[in-house]
C-alpha cells in the first residue's frame, strides 16, 4: 500500500520559520547590560527598533511561506493565469500608513534619546578634562586642585599599565575631551556611547554612572602605530570611596609636585632617559647660577628633547623656554649644556610630546 501523506498547514510552516527566528533573536542575550543613566535610554531605544523590526520581518516571512505552498501550482491546474486584480484602495492606504506611523514614531523617540544624551549641564557634580594623545590618556580634575593651583591628574604611560578614570556614582559628571596630535574616540562599551577627540574642538558630554563598578574604554579612533595600546579604565566607587581616593591621590601628587626628598642637586650633571613616550624621571635637579649639563639618552627611534621652561602652561602657550635641547632621533645619547639658572621651581619637557613627557626642575643649591 502506497503511504499515506500528511498535508501540513501553511501556517504550521510560517510558524516553524517565526520559531526559527526567534531562536536567532536569541543570540542578542550576550549584548552589552549599560552602566549609565544615558545607556539606558538608548538601549531601551535598540530594544524598540530590535522587537518592531523582529516582528515586521516575521510578519512578511509567514506571508510568504503561507502565499508561496498555499497558492502554488498543481498538477491539475492548466497553463491559463488565475483572475488578475489592479489596484486596491484600502491595501494601498494600509501598507503606506503602518510604514510612515513606523518612521514617525521612530523618529520622535531616537530625537528624544538623541537630545538627552547631547545635553550639556550648566552646573555639572563633577567635571573632567579629558587630554588625548599618541597613545594614551591623561584625566584631569579641574575642580580638584594642588596648593599651586594646577588640577589633580591621572597621566597614562605607554607601555606600562592602562591609567584609570575614577568617579563617584549617581554623580553628573561632564567629560571635555581635548587632543594634542590626532583625532582619537573616547569609547566606554558599557555606556553605549562614544565621542571623537579632535585636535582644536572641545567636545563635551554628561555622563552619570548608576552602578558601581571597573569598565574598559578605548580609543575607537585608528591613531596610529599603537592605537591598540589606547586603553584605560572606569572606576566607579561610592561618594566616600572617592573622597578618600582623591585625598590620597592629591597627598601623592603634592609630594611629587615638591620633588619630594630625593630630587636634590648633587651635581653639574644631570642624567634622563627616554622610553616608551615617557621620561624615566619625573623630577631633575641641578645647582643654581652655574653651568650645568643634561646628560639625555633616547631610547627610541622617535624624535625626542628635553627642554626647561618657567611655568607647566609655558610650552603649550607658545612662551621661550628657558632652554631647548635639540630634537633628534634615538637611539642616541646627546649631551646638552646648559647656562646658569637662578634658583626656583622649573619644568621639563619634551617639545613633541609635551603632554606626555613632562616633569619638574628644580634649581637650588646643592647639597653638602
Amino acid at each position: 500500500m502506497p503511504r499515506s501523506k500528511t498535508r501540513r498547514s501553511p501556517v504550521a510552516y510560517g510558524l516553524g520559520i517565526l520559531g526559527l527566528a526567534a531562536l536567532l533573536a536569541g543570540c542578542g542575550a550576550g549584548q552589552v547590560e549599560p552602566v549609565t543613566e544615558q545607556g539606558n535610554g538608548l538601549h531601551g531605544l535598540y530594544l524598540i527598533v530590535f522587537w518592531m523590526g523582529f516582528a515586521i520581518f516575521a510578519i512578511v516571512e509567514i506571508a510568504i511561506f503561507y502565499m508561496a505552498i498555499r497558492y502554488r501550482r498543481r498538477k491539475q491546474d492548466d497553463e491559463s493565469l488565475p483572475p488578475q486584480i489592479h489596484g486596491n484602495d484600502k491595501l494601498e492606504i494600509l501598507w503606506t500608513t503602518i510604514p510612515a506611523i513606523i518612521v514617525i514614531v521612530l523618529f520622535v523617540l531616537s530625537w528624544i534619546q538623541i537630545t538627552n544624551v547631547q545635553e550639556v549641564s550648566a552646573d555639572p557634580g563633577m567635571r573632567v578634562e579629558v587630554q588625548g594623545f599618541q597613545w594614551q590618556w591623561t584625566f584631569s580634575y579641574p575642580d580638584e586642585t594642588l596648593s599651586n593651583g594646577e588640577p589633580v591628574q591621572v597621566a597614562g604611560v605607554l607601555g606600562e599599565a592602562p591609567p584609570t578614570l575614577v568617579v563617584p556614582v549617581d554623580t553628573v559628571i561632564q567629560m571635555s575631551l581635548k587632543s594634542e596630535d590626532v583625532i582619537h574616540s573616547f569609547y566606554i562599551p558599557q555606556a553605549l556611547y562614544k565621542l571623537d577627540v579632535v585636535p582644536g574642538l572641545d567636545n563635551k558630554f554628561d555622563i552619570t554612572f548608576d552602578e558601581v563598578g571597573r569598565f574598559r574604554g578605548q580609543c575607537a579612533e585608528l591613531c596610529g602605530l599603537s592605537h591598540a595600546q589606547m586603553v584605560f579604565f572606569v572606576e566607579v566607587v561610592t561618594q566616600d570611596d572617592f573622597r578618600a581616593w582623591m585625598t590620597k591621590t592629591r597627598t601623592a601628587a603634592e609630594r611629587e609636585a615638591s620633588g619630594g626628598d630625593k630630587c636634590k642637586p648633587e651635581g653639574t650633571k644631570v642624567e634622563v632617559a627616554a622610553k616608551n613616550v615617557k621620561f624615566d624621571k619625573e623630577c631633575l635637579a641641578a645647582p643654581a647660577g652655574t653651568p650645568f649639563q643634561i646628560v639625555f639618552d633616547n631610547q627610541e627611534a622617535i624624535d625626542h628633547n628635553v627642554a626647561i621652561y618657567q611655568s607647566e602652561e609655558a610650552q603649550p602657550a607658545g612662551e621661550a623656554a628657558l632652554f631647548q635641547g635639540e630634537i633628534f632621533k634615538g637611539p642616541k645619547e646627546v649631551t646638552y649644556d646648559v647656562d646658569p639658572i637662578p634658583a626656583g621651581k622649573y619644568y621639563f619637557v619634551c617639545d613633541v610630546h609635551p603632554t606626555a613627557m613632562k616633569g619638574t626642575f628644580n634649581i637650588g643649591e646643592p647639597e653638602g
